[in-house]
């Protein structure tokens, strides 16, 4: 069982920045800091540095973090959704399980970062750079996003149920079992499609 304790316990103050609720910390540095389980929900964390942060399930919904820097972080089962992403750096961040539903991710840069099985469904993501995502096993469910970026993003088993793929760019990308807009099934295969491992 994964331990729920926050790593800062609520009210502490890192590099100016006051881990709670409705927390107003833009353009704070906290890079490399262990925020593993930390409630961020409905704060301000435009242009803040969290690249190589350790940010396991990390809960920061409804918050504008615009512009934030989290090159590198690990945020897996973290919780952004209903959040203003546009234009984050989130290149190579470990992102399997995390939430971003109805986020708005907009201009993003998301290269070669791990979605595995996260969350996007009813997010926008036009003009995001996604080259190289892993967005395997993920929800995409009306997810937007036009004009994106997909070059060489492993999309198996992934769900873009109802998602808007106008003017986007797949070339290399991987299709396998993949779950199409119009409901149908791009590369049907049966076993394990390519980069996946048995369990």
């Amino acid at each position: 069982m994964q331990d729920s304790t926050p790593a800062v316990p609520l009210g502490t103050v890192v590099n100016g920045c006051r881990m709670q609720v409705k927390a107003k910390c833009p353009y704070v540095n906290l890079s490399t800091q262990n925020l593993s389980n930390v409630e961020l929900s409905l704060s301000d964390l435009r242009g803040a540095n969290f690249e190589g942060v350790g940010a396991t399930s990390m809960n920061a919904p409804l918050s504008k973090a615009t512009r934030l820097r989290g090159a590198g972080g690990n945020f897996q089962v973290a919780g952004f959704g209903f959040s203003d992403l546009t234009k984050a750096d989130l290149t190579k961040a470990e992102l399997s399980f995390a939430a971003f539903s109805f986020a708005d991710l907009d201009g993003a840069n998301m290269t070669a970062a791990n979605l595995a099985f996260g969350d996007l469904s009813g997010a926008s993501l036009v003009g995001a750079n996604l080259s190289g995502v892993n967005l395997s096993d993920s929800n995409a469910i009306g997810a937007d996003f036009t004009s994106a970026n997909l070059r060489g993003a492993n999309l198996s088993d992934a769900d873009l149920t109802g998602a808007d793929l106008t003017n986007v760019l797949t070339d290399g990308a991987i299709f396998c079992n993949t779950l199409m807009p119009d409901g149908s099934v791009a590369r049907p295969t049966k076993g394990l499609c390519p980069l996946q491992t048995e369990p």
